[in-house]
């Protein structure tokens, strides 16, 4: 899919807004959306100067699309989140590899939610593969989120 057939979405705090609205604000995103309003890239701008690009649902591995992202946008870090897969009833996995402006691994994140897409817990890793931080999140029963506990590499909760 091209970058013509998609429409974009500007929001500030994931508000739909206009463009004169999303420049007063200073920090604001734009969904780049398909035909059935998926997002296939959401950009992230701080006062008009992209600094990060998401690119959700891709297919591993990722060096093809870091390539095409390094090459189409220098100097701009990107976010690649993989393709949910079905591990159970009602949950699904998907990793997160982000890449600092020089196109260079900074950390990797797996991911569970459910299938209302709610993040149930991710473990994050640095670049070498060394353990990071692993958060719980919890919701309360209209499934908004109520908090998050961090925790360390020896089960110790580090924040909540």
């Amino acid at each position: 899919m091209s970058h013509s057939d998609l429409r974009p979405q500007i929001r500030v705090d994931n508000r739909t807004v206009q463009a004169s609205q999303a420049s007063a604000a200073g920090t604001y995103t734009i969904h780049w959306l398909d035909n059935e309003d998926r997002a296939k890239k959401i950009e992230f701008y701080a006062d008009l100067s992209l600094y990060k690009i998401l690119y959700p649902d891709l297919l591993l591995p990722l060096q093809l699309q870091v390539s095409e992202h390094q090459c189409n946008h220098p100097m701009v870090a990107c976010e690649c989140h993989s393709l949910r897969q079905k591990i159970a009833e009602n949950s699904y996995k998907f990793d997160i590899s982000r890449f600092d402006a020089a196109g260079k691994l900074t950390t990797r994140t797996a991911c569970i939610e459910d299938a209302q897409g709610h993040l149930l817990t991710t473990t994050t890793f640095s670049a070498d593969g060394a353990f990071v931080v692993r958060s719980n999140y919890h919701y309360d029963n209209g499934m908004t989120l109520e908090s998050v506990q961090d925790y360390d590499s020896f089960g110790n909760l580090i924040s909540a």
